[in-house]
């Protein structure tokens, strides 16, 4: 069962994601006690949560929606993709059994679910964490660290605003088919599916996430 304090929480985030609140804008707990009717100690969890997961910017006693630099959302892509590279690396060194995990994983969770879906976006996590070492693995930890949740919705958008199956499925086919040929294969198939996109359409019925992304990413 969904909680206040979740449903307002995903309320928020699709506010910022979807350009209802622009980069910039101030939001502060009062403005949460408005819009959501709730006290003043949930909203400035909440506020917390949403710093923690990149969508907001402490701006003095409040806070305003984060913007990031091409060159920041750059970082990150290259960054995640030389950590799931190392991974994925150490996981082929070990043998054999966990590419029919990856396989099983990808064909139950991700192929046949609808790239619009939660559930894509939260199995699509698990299969990251799976190449990583797990979620409590130190690779996991550094992705954690350094890389925030938003740019991980962003990247989530970017797939299912695009007319293709979606980059974790097209990911997945090009390391599957290449990581049983050896590292040196290997290691070019993670090259390949670390060119995240993140130029993103239009989608009908909701802001244009194209702008939602030119206002969350600054040239």
């Amino acid at each position: 069962m969904t909680t206040k304090t979740h449903a307002t929480y995903i309320d928020l985030r699709e506010r910022i994601l979807f350009g209802d609140l622009k980069a910039g804008d101030p939001y502060s707990s009062s403005d949460m006690m408005r819009d959501y009717g709730i006290v003043v100690g949930m909203a400035r969890r909440i506020l917390v949560s949403m710093k923690v997961g990149g969508y907001l910017t402490r701006s003095g006693p409040s806070y305003v929606v984060s913007s990031f630099s091409h060159e920041q959302v750059e970082e990150w892509r290259i960054g995640l993709g030389s950590l799931v590279e190392i991974g994925a690396l150490r996981m082929t060194l070990s043998g054999g059994q966990w590419l029919e995990d990856f396989t099983r994983y990808v064909e139950k969770n991700i192929r046949h679910v609808s790239i619009d879906d939660e559930d894509f976006f939260q199995a699509a996590i698990g299969l990251t964490n799976m190449v990583l070492g797990g979620p409590n693995s130190t690779l996991a930890a550094i992705v954690d660290q350094f890389i925030p949740q938003v740019f991980f919705r962003l990247l989530w958008m970017a797939d299912f605003y695009s007319e293709r199956r979606g980059y974790l499925v097209e990911a997945s086919d090009r390391f599957r088919g290449l990581s049983s040929n050896g590292t040196e294969n290997l290691h070019k198939a993670r090259l390949q599916a670390s060119s995240m996109p993140v130029t993103l359409g239009s989608r009908s019925g909701r802001s244009s996430p194209r702008a939602t992304m030119s206002g969350m990413v600054k040239a």
